[in-house]
């Protein structure tokens, strides 16, 4: 009986310290799984644009410290050194630019970038929507979303043709279709929920367009115009 008594006694502490390290190790492996899933992910550095307003600070060389917007043309002005083309830049690289040039007059001068104003944080939608204009970037912002912002769209608009234009690094922008009426086709989702960006424009028209790059080369003189010279100056060099 007393032998029984030391089996059972031994099965059962077996028993309860596998429970205990299979325990543990779930433990260990939901802490690792919950770290990965709670890292962000790094998002782009922040590229200038026209109307941002610039913060330029010189340590120790207060007299040189100067506010300059960015013009259409992509440069900023700074004294002794002239135009700054920043344009798509970052303003970690601007800051390293304006530091090699001021290295050639100041003893090892110590400069900061900050962007003090963000004027290109603006997306458009234009054509057959019930308010076309210019919008704020508040949040991550799809197609669909632009459109409903821009109170939907009207009667004659097609949907199924609508096209997001985005200005490209090198080239003339880009044109994507986009069918906002097939919103469960897989392929087509890829382009209905991409987050849009800075200067972006979500255009609806009322019949199809079969020639793109007829339609790019009337872009600025049929569309832009009415919107405003803000959006000219974006893509007055890409066309």
């Amino acid at each position: 009986m007393k032998k029984n008594s030391l089996v059972y006694s031994f099965f059962l502490l077996l028993i309860v310290s596998t429970f205990a390290c299979t325990r543990n190790t779930q433990q260990i492996n939901f802490a690792e799984n919950s770290s990965e899933l709670a890292t962000p992910t790094k998002k782009p550095d922040y590229r200038l644009g026209f109307g941002d307003v610039l913060d330029i600070r010189f340590f120790n060389n207060r007299n040189y410290n100067i506010s300059v917007p960015v013009r259409p043309d992509g440069n900023i002005t700074i004294e002794k050194i002239g135009d700054v083309y920043v344009d798509g830049k970052t303003p970690a690289y601007v800051d390293s630019v304006i530091t090699a040039a001021f290295s050639k007059f100041l003893r090892e001068p110590e400069v900061t970038v900050i962007v003090m104003e963000f004027g290109n944080n603006h997306f458009y939608v234009l054509g057959e929507v019930e308010t076309p204009g210019r919008y704020a970037i508040a949040k991550e912002l799809t197609a669909f979303q632009a459109v409903a912002m821009a109170g939907g769209t009207k009667a004659d608009a097609k949907m199924s043709h609508a096209l997001l234009i985005r200005r490209a690094e090198t080239a003339s922008p880009l044109i994507m279709p986009v069918n906002l009426k097939k919103l469960e086709d897989k392929e087509n989702a890829a382009a209905i929920f991409l987050d849009l960006k800075p200067n972006d424009i979500i255009f609806i028209p009322n019949t199809r367009i079969s020639d793109f790059a007829g339609f790019m080369s009337n872009v600025y003189s049929t569309i832009l115009p009415p919107v405003d010279s803000y959006l000219r100056a974006v893509f007055w060099s890409r066309l």
